[in-house]
């Protein structure tokens, strides 16, 4: 974690356009998703060792969670928060995220954003120590 800030510093300042997700989803809907992976032969290839434990390590991997956003987020390489319970406004909103970074400023941008909703606010947001404790992330 010490050394990611100045590698992802690196990676931009070399002119690579750098984005990184976090999605987040709450302990219920995790529990709901490994049980379907556990009882749907469609989704057994999806299950792996991690997943017994998955659940009474929450509160460990929320722990890192936290660690890992505190020490990697900056300005250079920013961390966008996304809530996934749902997976399909997860999408949308990263793919919105996206196009909204990349299309070009001015008329040009307009054009080629024509149509394409702003990302929801309320689904994805750039990280913020507060996100941590006011509800946006799942504890």
């Amino acid at each position: 974690l010490r050394d990611v800030p100045g590698f992802e510093r690196m990676l931009v300042e070399s002119g690579m356009r750098f984005s990184k997700f976090w999605l987040d989803i709450g302990k219920d809907v995790q529990g709901e998703r490994l049980k379907a992976r556990r009882d749907d032969p469609l989704k057994a290839f999806k299950t792996s060792p991690l997943d017994a434990v998955a659940q009474d390590k929450w509160d460990d991997y929320t722990a890192a969670r936290d660690d890992m956003l505190i020490r990697t987020h900056t300005e250079a390489a920013p961390w966008v928060c996304v809530r996934a319970d749902h997976k399909k406004a997860a999408r949308l909103n990263i793919i919105r995220w996206l196009l909204h970074a990349a299309a070009p400023s001015g008329n040009a941008g307009r054009k080629i954003l024509k149509g394409v909703p702003e990302p929801d606010p309320e689904v994805i947001f750039r990280f913020e120590p507060a996100a941590l404790s006011d509800g946006r992330l799942a504890r």
